[in-house]
């Protein structure tokens, strides 16, 4: 019964990774590149929590990790003025401690008004709070190397 349990939680969480793999699709735990305009602005617009019904994918799964949606104003110089961010809450607990919720960033091309002209710039926006699975968790030998 606990065996079934715990494959139903992997086969639901399909997003849940083992931490060793590393960099994957373009996001990062920790950006390096251009950071956001100092004089950026958030306004958050909604939260999910932590096993919510995923509406949104259907309803027949629980979020793993509970987050935020906020709107980023970058500033009128540059274009677009504003991005959308989905950011971890400070409840970092998934998988009943076999796993951790970690921010996952993109890095977007955006333009940037510099002396009147617009010339393009690097940025990492928070894009997603993914639960990955710890290495030496019971979970673990479930995900694969």
């Amino acid at each position: 019964m606990k065996l079934q349990l715990v494959l139903t939680t992997i086969m639901v969480l399909g997003t849940a990774r083992c931490i060793q793999s590393g960099v994957k699709n373009g996001m990062d735990a920790s950006p390096d590149s251009r950071k956001l305009p100092a004089d950026s602005t958030t306004q958050q617009t909604s939260c999910t929590t932590r096993g919510d019904t995923d509406l949104e994918q259907g309803g027949d799964a629980r979020r793993a990790c509970s987050a935020c949606h906020y709107i980023r104003t970058l500033g009128r110089n540059y274009r677009p003025t504003f991005v959308n961010e989905v950011r971890c809450t400070s409840d970092t607990l998934c998988l009943s401690g076999s796993g951790e919720c970690r921010q996952r960033f993109r890095r977007i091309h955006v333009q940037q008004q510099v002396n009147g002209n617009w010339q393009p710039v690097l940025i990492d926006v928070a894009v997603d709070c993914e639960c990955e699975v710890l290495d030496g968790s019971v979970l673990h030998s479930f995900i694969g190397d």
